[in-house]
């Protein structure tokens, strides 16, 4: 899990570049790297070590880094974990993921049980049952932004996908359940 970072806004530019010519000729200056972690690579197309990224190009493509760049934003993230504090992103255990996904397959399955004894009441209203479950996802969503920002990666499409489709299932068989009681009265 690699936390980007750069003052450009793009991952190939977190530091300053020279060729190995301009050192071959004395054109770097010395105090320039001085005290400071130098990478040896190739940012050349013909070598073809290009790794795509998260970040998207305007053709809709993935953007692709050389190899030595990501090495830089590797390195660069290790240096800034243990100068700045900054935190590393990390995963719960598999049994953590698994247990956070079950938990928003029972929301959804409540949503769904609270919405049939509702509508067992009161009117059919699909309505309350579309912002019951879009206020869920928005608190899924709210969740997992604000544990990203503390550094933690939780699965956010599996618990949407599997709060939607247990709450839809949940109402399609309470529908159906409800339909035949009505038919043998």
């Amino acid at each position: 899990m690699l936390n980007y970072r750069s003052s450009q806004g793009s991952p190939l530019e977190i530091a300053p570049k020279v060729t190995l010519t301009d050192v071959l000729r004395g054109k770097v200056n010395p105090a320039q790297v001085k005290d400071r972690i130098v990478l040896i690579g190739t940012t050349a197309q013909s070598f073809r070590d290009y790794i795509p990224t998260s970040y998207i190009n305007e053709d809709g493509s993935h953007q692709e880094i050389p190899g030595v760049i990501l090495q830089a934003q590797m390195v660069s993230q290790l240096v800034s974990a243990v100068k700045d504090g900054r935190p590393l992103l990390v995963v719960w255990p598999i049994w953590g993921e698994v247990l956070w996904i079950w938990s928003w397959s029972l929301i959804g399955g409540l949503i769904a049980l609270g919405y049939e004894r509702q509508s067992g009441v009161v009117h059919h209203s699909g309505i309350r049952l579309l912002v019951l479950g879009s206020g869920a996802i928005s608190i899924l969503y709210l969740l997992c932004f604000v544990f990203f920002t503390s550094g933690v990666w939780l699965p956010l499409v599996p618990s949407v996908i599997v709060l939607v489709v247990t709450g839809g299932i949940n109402v399609i068989c309470l529908n159906e359940q409800r339909s035949q009681r009505l038919l043998e009265v």
